[in-house]
C-alpha cells in the first residue's frame, strides 16, 4: 500500500488520470490478497433440510373450471383449475411440498390428482377459511412437519365465513401465505345456445313438434355459427346456420322426430366453438322430451246382478278410445231354501266376465287382482254380497294402490268395513218429481265442456238417492233442486279417489235430448277417478334434475302385489350417459332405505352437465317377471358457485397482507417465497469470497495494471 502511495507522488511525468487508475487497481489487488490470507466468514440461518415443508393449496371449486380465461404455455385457453394444476406440477425436485385441492367445508381437502382432465370440480361452494383452518389442524398433528410457507391459488370466490380470521391465526404462527389470483376480471365474449321455454317437453306419439333454439352473443361484432340438433347417440337430426348480431340473439326452429313409441328421449343442441369464447361449457344445451300415448284408463264394473245401468254403461264406455271396460257380474244368487239342505252345499252361482281373467267363481279376494285396473264401479248393494277378504282387497286397491272407486245407489247397504270409502253418511231414497233437476253445486272442476252449465232434468218418476251428511273432506259436485247432494267426491281417500252417485237410473238420460249428457257424464267421471293411480314403481328424483359434481340421491318406491311396500325386493340400477360423448353403462349400488319401508336408495355423482338415462330393474318376488322403470334426467351445473365467476383478487390480497406473504404472478419462482422464522434453522458459515474466485481476480487486476503501464511507457 505504501508503494502505491509513493508511486502516486513520485511519477509526475505520468498523467494524473492514469496514476489514479493504477492506484485503484493496486489497492484493490491488495485488499483481495488480504481476504485470501485472512479468509473472513459470515454466518447465515437456512431452513433445515427435511425439517419443514411448503403447502400448495389449489382451489378446485366449480367456478375454477367454469371459464377458460387462462393461458397455458403455448398460449391456448385453459380453465383456472387447469392453470392451478400446471403451477402445482412445476414444483422443483427435492422440495417438500404438501399439495391439496380443496373446495367447500363439507368436503375439506383431497389429494393431488395426476391428471387434471380426469378431475372434476369438487362438490360444494368455495370456502377459503375452511382450507386455512384445515391447514392449521395439519400443522398441529403429532409428528407433522411445520410449514415454512403457503401458496394459495384461487379465483377469490368465497362462500364461507371467517377467511380473514383464519389468516390472522396463521399469521400468529409466523407462516406467510402467498396468493396467486387466477382468471381475468374482465368478462370475455361469449356465444351460448339454449332451448327456449316454447320448446315442448311432452309430445303425443305420431305428432310433430319443433325445438325452439336461441343463440345469444356478447361479442362486439357479428358472429356466424351452426346450430345442430342431436339425439341421444349423437346423430344429427337437423342444423341451421345463423348470423348472430353483436350483443343480440337469433332463434331457429328444428323439428323433433316423430315417434311411434312412448317414452322419454334426450336431445342436445350445440354450436361450433369459436375463437375468443370465454364460456365454452354453454355451447351445448340439453332437453328431454316425453313422448306420450293418449291416456287410457281401465275400468272394472263389479255387480251382484245385471241391471239397466250396466247395459247402458257398456254401450257408453266401450265406444271410447281412452277407456277400456271390463266387468265381473254375478248372474245368480244363492237360494235361501237350498242353503239349508246341508252345511257344505254351495249354490251354482255363475259369473259373467267381460275382458276379465280369473277362474274363481266369486268376487276377488286377492288385492293383486286389481293391479291392472285404474277405477272400479260398483252398486252399493254389491258390497253387501262380499265377504271380509273381498272387502279388504277392494279397500287395499283404493287406499294403497291409489285406484278410484265409484259407488252407485244407497250407501246404507255398504258394510261397515267399507264405509270409510264413502264420502258421506245418512243416505235417503227419493222419487223424482216433474221439476227435479241435477244442478252443479259449485264451480265445476270435474266436468268439462260446460256439461252442467244448465240444470239437467231428472226424469219424473225415477228414483235417486241423496246424502244428508257429507263428510268433512267431501266435495259436492251435483245437487238436486232442493239442495241435497246427489254426486260427491273425495280426492284423497288414502292414496286413491272415491265418488258416490245417487243417480241410480241415470240411464234414462240416454233417451231424448240429454243423451250427450249421459255419455259425457260417465266418461268424464270415470276418467277423473282413474287418473290418480299410484304405480307399482315410483321414482323419487330431484325435481330440478341432477347436479353435476355433487352427490345426488336416486330413490325408488316399490309396491308388492298386495299394494303394500315390498320389503324383500331386489333392485338394480344402471346409469348411462347420453349424448355423443356417451360412456359405458355404470351400475350403482342400491340399498333399502332404513327410514322408509319399500324405498330403495342409490347415490350418484355426475362428472359433468348433460343428461343420463336411469334403468331400474326390480324383482318383487322370486319367479316373477321383473319390473322395469326407465327415466332420463338432465344434469345441471347449478349452485351459488356458478352465479358469479368473476375473480375477486382483493380478498386474496387481504390474506397476503395479513400474513406477510407475497402477491405471485404466473410462473413464480419457488425459491423466492417468503419463509417463516418459526421453523428449524441451520447456522451455516459462508466465506465472504471463496479463494478460487479471489486469485483469478487478482491476476486479472495485475495484468490490467501492467498493460496500462506499458501503454504509457512505464516500466
Amino acid at each position: 500500500m505504501l508503494a502505491a502511495v509513493a508511486f502516486w507522488q513520485q511519477r509526475d511525468d505520468v498523467p494524473r488520470r492514469v496514476r489514479r487508475v493504477l492506484f485503484f487497481l493496486r489497492c484493490l489487488a491488495v485488499v483481495l490478497l488480504a481476504l485470501w490470507l485472512l479468509q473472513p466468514i459470515s454466518y447465515r440461518s437456512t431452513p433445515h433440510p427435511g425439517g419443514s415443508r411448503i403447502a400448495f393449496l389449489a382451489d378446485a371449486s366449480a367456478s375454477m373450471s367454469a371459464r377458460s380465461d387462462c393461458q397455458d404455455i403455448e398460449g391456448g385457453m385453459i380453465t383456472r383449475w387447469q392453470a392451478a394444476w400446471l403451477e402445482g406440477e412445476r414444483v422443483p425436485e427435492g422440495l417438500s411440498v404438501l399439495r391439496w385441492r380443496f373446495c367447500g367445508a363439507d368436503t375439506s381437502t383431497t389429494g393431488w390428482p395426476s391428471n387434471p382432465l380426469a378431475v372434476s370440480p369438487l362438490p360444494g361452494e368455495s370456502d377459503l377459511g375452511a382450507v386455512l383452518n384445515a391447514l392449521s389442524e395439519e400443522a398441529t398433528r403429532p409428528g407433522a412437519l411445520p410449514f415454512r410457507s403457503v401458496v394459495l391459488l384461487s379465483d377469490g370466490r368465497d362462500w364461507g365465513d371467517g377467511v380473514l380470521d383464519a389468516a390472522k391465526r396463521l399469521s400468529w404462527t409466523g407462516v406467510p401465505i402467498s396468493t396467486l389470483c387466477l382468471g381475468e376480471v374482465t368478462i370475455p365474449g361469449d356465444l351460448s345456445v339454449e332451448f327456449l321455454p316454447e320448446t315442448p317437453s311432452e309430445i303425443q306419439i305420431q305428432q310433430s313438434a319443433d325445438a325452439v333454439i336461441a343463440v345469444k352473443s356478447t361479442f362486439d361484432e357479428e358472429r356466424t355459427t351452426t346450430v345442430r340438433l342431436r339425439d341421444a347417440v349423437g346423430a344429427i337430426l337437423g342444423l341451421r346456420e345463423l348470423q348472430v348480431p353483436a350483443h343480440g340473439e337469433m332463434q331457429c326452429r328444428i323439428p323433433f322426430p316423430i315417434s311411434d313409441s312412448a317414452g322419454e328421449r334426450f336431445f342436445q343442441a350445440e354450436i361450433d366453438a369459436i375463437a375468443g369464447d370465454g364460456f365454452p361449457e354453454n355451447n351445448r344445451a340439453a332437453h328431454l322430451v316425453n313422448y306420450q300415448k293418449p291416456p287410457e284408463y281401465r275400468v272394472l264394473y263389479l255387480a251382484d246382478n245385471l241391471d239397466w245401468e250396466w247395459r247402458f254403461l257398456r254401450g257408453v264406455l266401450q265406444n271410447r278410445k281412452d277407456l277400456r271396460l271390463s266387468a265381473l257380474i254375478r248372474l245368480g244368487l244363492p237360494d235361501a231354501e237350498n242353503d239349508a239342505l246341508s252345511a257344505d252345499w254351495k249354490p251354482n252361482v255363475r259369473f259373467y266376465r267381460l275382458d276379465c281373467q280369473g277362474a274363481e267363481n266369486q268376487f276377488p279376494s286377492d288385492a293383486s287382482f286389481y293391479a291392472e285396473y285404474d277405477c272400479v264401479i260398483l252398486p252399493c248393494r254389491t258390497a253387501a254380497a262380499m265377504d271380509v277378504p273381498q272387502q279388504d282387497a277392494l279397500k287395499s286397491f283404493v287406499q294403497r294402490r291409489g285406484g278410484g272407486i265409484l259407488w252407485i245407489g244407497d250407501g246404507r247397504s255398504v258394510p261397515e268395513n267399507l264405509r270409510g270409502l264413502l264420502p258421506g253418511t245418512a243416505f235417503e231414497e227419493r222419487q223424482a218429481g216433474i221439476s227435479s233437476k241435477a244442478i252443479a253445486a259449485t264451480r265445476e272442476f270435474l266436468f268439462s265442456d260446460d256439461l252442467f252449465s244448465r240444470p239437467i232434468s231428472i226424469v219424473a218418476g225415477s228414483h235417486y238417492v241423496v246424502c244428508r251428511q257429507p263428510s268433512r273432506l267431501a266435495r259436492i259436485v251435483l245437487k238436486d233442486d232442493r239442495g241435497n247432494p246427489i254426486l260427491m267426491t273425495v280426492g284423497n281417500c288414502g292414496a286413491g279417489r272415491a265418488a258416490w252417485c245417487g243417480l241410480v237410473e241415470s240411464w234414462r238420460w240416454a233417451f231424448g235430448a240429454d243423451a250427450l249428457v249421459h255419455r259425457e257424464f260417465w266418461c268424464q267421471l270415470t276418467s277423473w277417478l282413474g287418473e290418480n293411480l299410484q304405480p307399482q314403481l315410483e321414482a323419487d328424483f330431484p325435481a330440478e334434475g341432477l347436479k353435476a359434481n355433487q352427490v345426488n340421491t336416486l330413490a325408488i318406491r316399490v309396491l308388492g302385489p298386495d299394494f303394500r311396500p315390498a320389503l324383500a325386493s331386489v333392485v338394480s340400477l344402471k346409469v348411462s350417459k347420453l349424448g355423443k360423448d356417451a360412456s359405458q353403462t355404470r351400475e350403482l349400488m342400491v340399498l333399502p332405505d332404513p327410514q322408509e319401508d319399500g324405498r330403495y336408495v342409490a347415490h350418484y355423482i355426475p362428472d359433468e352437465p348433460g343428461a343420463v338415462q336411469l334403468k331400474f330393474v326390480v324383482s318383487v318376488a322370486p319367479g316373477t317377471e321383473p319390473l322395469v322403470l326407465e327415466k332420463c334426467l338432465e344434469v345441471r351445473a347449478t349452485g351459488k358457485e356458478l352465479s358469479d365467476v368473476t375473480p375477486n383478487p382483493e380478498l386474496l390480497r387481504d390474506i397476503t397482507r395479513i400474513t406477510g406473504g407475497k402477491i405471485l404472478e404466473r410462473g413464480f419462482d419457488w425459491s423466492t417465497l417468503p419463509e417463516s422464522t418459526e421453523v428449524p434453522q441451520d447456522r451455516v458459515a459462508v466465506p465472504w469470497m471463496p479463494a478460487w474466485v479471489i486469485l483469478p481476480i487478482v491476476a486479472i487486476l495485475l495484468l490490467t495494471e501492467y498493460a496500462i503501464r506499458r501503454k504509457n511507457g512505464m516500466k
